[in-house]
């Protein structure tokens, strides 16, 4: 038995993959990340299917599932959805910018796939700071 029991395995000691870019990326970009109380979700939700659908093959990469995540339509929004949980993933992602450089700039492989997803999404990053 394994002692994460049925956690989502992500190791970012290990990690300096073109899959952890492109996911950073994603989220950085398009994507978001929250806890629900319970849960803690990895998450897109774009009107294109063939970005979701990258996402959720690079998104079970790095969490080392044998099966990419596969989008939903969401038929209120019009959108395609992926959601993954992991904890120890959404603590990684929740790392300043800087802290995340070595993971995105690691090679030209990994500069290339943090790129196409943000210009798969908007293009930019955004990064809400709350003052308290």
């Amino acid at each position: 038995m394994h002692p994460l029991g049925k956690v989502n395995k992500f190791d970012s000691t290990s990690k300096f993959t073109a899959e952890l870019a492109y996911v950073i990326g994603t989220i950085l970009g398009d994507g978001c990340k929250y806890f629900d109380g319970q849960n803690y979700h990895i998450e897109l939700s774009v009107n294109d299917k063939e970005f979701a659908e990258t996402f959720g093959e690079n998104l079970a990469k790095v969490l080392k599932r044998k099966k990419p995540y596969k989008p939903l339509l969401n038929r209120n929004k019009k959108q395609w959805v992926i959601v993954g949980c992991s904890i120890l993933l959404y603590k990684f992602l929740d790392k300043p910018l800087e802290e995340l450089k070595p993971y995105i700039e690691y090679s030209k492989d990994t500069v290339s796939a943090f790129l196409r997803a943000l210009f798969d999404g908007e293009g930019s990053i955004y990064k809400r700071i709350l003052f308290l």
